[in-house]
């Protein structure tokens, strides 16, 4: 279109994307809102899936990192020699190698010819009988391939298992790794700091949503940041909607259908036209400047309340079933 990303998104956010794609492209004025539903569907999918691609190329480069730190972890392993020890046909210990090995149905000594009959179980029973009194099994005894079970009486290790079985490579949490996206666009959903806990605080019924997004988008954002629907939503193609922000009928709407006099409601906002929106509702309107700098939004709520994040608004409820709204100044 040949305009500056910036500049579209500072135009465009908070208004329905019905209205923005007229503006944007004119070829789509002459339609009514039905026959422009396709249009928003596709618009709104197609966000959806860039941000699904981004977080996908993410985790692909956080997996790969996570694979390329269990691999040096076994190869570290492995170069340390964490092989399994055992005792040879001489009575010695030494290391699994492919011209010493042995196993339970016999063993080879190190001039490659079969060991005396009987000298493993031979050795295996003085080492036994050595560890027969009750104290812990000395180091020796542990490179010889001999471990105390559970019933005080010694049995001879697996002698094909890794002496380090039990130290499992630690899981590895790929969510926490950092990698290097500066040659992306991120276009992920992300809940905005505080979101969360201040839906979580308020009870059910007591809060609903009134968006400029259509259901496709609405939908799909809450559900990729975990956020349950409440019993009202109100979006940009709702059928009782006339306008949509930054007129008022959203709000109203909303107000409404929870059975509230929007006078009696707090909106809460973060772009131009929402404010807007919710001023002209009647509403007292919470501006959030998660979205834009100060300067463009502190003029439109000079008789209502500012912060920089939801973080810093803790919500209350009352015995009297209304809701006090503290803000951390």
């Amino acid at each position: 279109m040949g305009k500056d990303p910036q500049e579209v998104i500072d135009a465009t956010h908070g208004r329905r994307a019905i209205d923005n794609l007229k503006d944007l492209k004119p070829e789509l004025r002459r339609l009514s809102e039905a026959d422009m539903d396709p249009h928003v569907k596709e618009f709104e999918t197609k966000i959806l899936e860039n941000a699904d691609t981004f977080n996908k190329e993410v985790r692909s480069r956080r997996e790969s990192v996570a694979s390329s730190r269990s691999a040096s972890r076994r190869a570290s392993r492995s170069a340390s020699g964490a092989v399994s020890p055992f005792i040879n046909s001489n009575g010695q210990s030494g290391s699994n190698s492919p011209k010493q090995s042995s196993s339970r149905s016999g063993s080879m000594s190190a001039n490659g010819k079969p060991p005396r009959k009987g000298s493993f179980a031979q050795e295996l029973s003085k080492r036994m009988a050595a560890m027969s009194m009750s104290k812990p099994p000395t180091p020796a005894a542990l490179d010889s391939g001999i471990v105390a079970s559970p019933s005080g009486v010694e049995s001879p290790r697996e002698l094909n298992d890794d002496v380090f079985e039990d130290d499992d490579d630690e899981e590895i949490d790929i969510d926490s790794i950092q990698v290097d996206t500066s040659d992306l666009t991120d276009n992920s959903v992300v809940i905005l700091p505080g979101v969360r806990r201040m839906i979580d605080s308020i009870p059910h019924g007591k809060w609903c949503v009134a968006t400029s997004g259509a259901t496709t988008y609405c939908h799909g954002a809450l559900k990729r940041v975990g956020i349950e629907l409440p019993p009202v939503v109100v979006t940009a193609d709702h059928k009782e909607l006339k306008r949509g922000k930054p007129f008022p009928d959203p709000f109203i709407l909303a107000a409404e259908k929870m059975g509230y006099d929007p006078k009696r409601c707090l909106v809460v906002e973060d772009s131009p036209s929402g404010l807007k929106a919710g001023i002209a509702s009647g509403a007292k309107v919470l501006a959030v400047c998660t979205s834009h700098e100060l300067s463009k939004i502190c003029d439109l709520v000079t008789d209502h309340y500012i912060v920089p994040t939801l973080d810093k608004v803790t919500v209350i409820p009352q015995p009297s079933g209304r809701l006090l709204i503290k803000i951390d100044v």
